[in-house]
């Protein structure tokens, strides 16, 4: 059955099979959102922002996050995390806040070079300016929540004409700033 929000988008092609129609929309919409998200908001809308990550959202993800939990955790470690997890996914920060201050601070080193490595390859994710601007036309506040260090999120708002109109409230796991386009 498609999503509601598909069923009120116009018809794309003849009517074939559920599936091949569901395909055609869902590759329309990866190649012009903006077109997409004005037929959802013809009706009054109540939205007030979108919140956005960054690796995986907003940028390619460059940062090969296995590694990075190996290296930090040890190999050991990662996998008995690894494998007490349902989703298998692990939240290395917390985990870091157990550990003693010194072994917390080279935790964090690593994760900074990481990204530092990282940076020369950032890269936006195909459509995700097209998609602030059409925010930015509809006054629909942006954020960006991340917990990737102060000197990528800063990078990101320069490379790609973002910039921070607020600054970003610091936390032991999440770092926040609220952008608009240039």
């Amino acid at each position: 059955m498609l999503h509601p929000f598909l069923r009120r988008l116009p018809s794309i092609t003849h009517p074939l099979s559920r599936a091949s129609v569901h395909r055609r929309r869902c590759a329309a919409m990866a190649e012009s959102p903006a077109r997409y998200l004005i037929v959802a908001t013809t009706r009054k809308a109540s939205l007030k922002g979108v919140v956005f990550d960054m690796d995986g959202t907003l940028t390619v993800p460059v940062i090969d996050f296995p590694a990075m939990y190996r290296t930090v955790l040890g190999e050991d470690t990662y996998a008995s995390l690894r494998s007490a997890s349902p989703s298998g996914s692990i939240d290395i920060l917390h985990h870091i806040e157990t550990w003693a201050p010194a072994k917390q601070q080279r935790a964090y080193e690593i994760i900074a070079d990481f990204e530092r490595q990282g940076i020369d390859r950032l890269q936006i994710m195909p459509v995700a300016l097209e998609l602030c601007g059409f925010l930015d036309l509809k006054k629909i506040r942006r954020g960006l929540i991340t917990r990737n260090v102060d000197a990528t999120v800063d990078l990101f708002h320069q490379r790609f004409g973002l910039i921070p109109r607020q600054r970003s409230i610091k936390g032991k796991e999440k770092r926040t700033r609220e952008v608009s386009k240039k």
